[in-house]
């Protein structure tokens, strides 16, 4: 356990760019697949407030929460990621 005790803690990845440009095309894709909010949040049987949040970044999105929304959305999860793998964050 001594490795933990020296590992920095990670930033929030809420506030890191990938993020955003990760929600940012997940609604591109709402809105190209012609989704409102409200549709969307009832197809994946949540409210509207949950979308709208994760879209302006308020809240962080957990792994299975982005695959339930590419999966309502009808869209390939791997898109998503490939996106911003090539943003690969620098080591310190």
């Amino acid at each position: 356990m001594v490795l933990l005790s020296i590992m920095r803690p990670m930033k929030k990845t809420i506030y890191d760019p990938r993020y955003y440009e990760l929600t940012a095309w997940l609604k591109r894709q709402r809105i190209e697949k012609q989704f409102t909010m409200r549709a969307l949040a009832q197809k994946l049987g949540c409210s509207y407030s949950f979308i709208g949040k994760y879209e302006r970044n308020e809240i962080r999105l957990d792994v299975l929460q982005y695959q339930e929304i590419c999966s309502a959305l009808g869209i390939d999860s791997a898109e998503g990621l490939k996106l911003i793998k090539g943003h690969q964050k620098s080591e310190d």
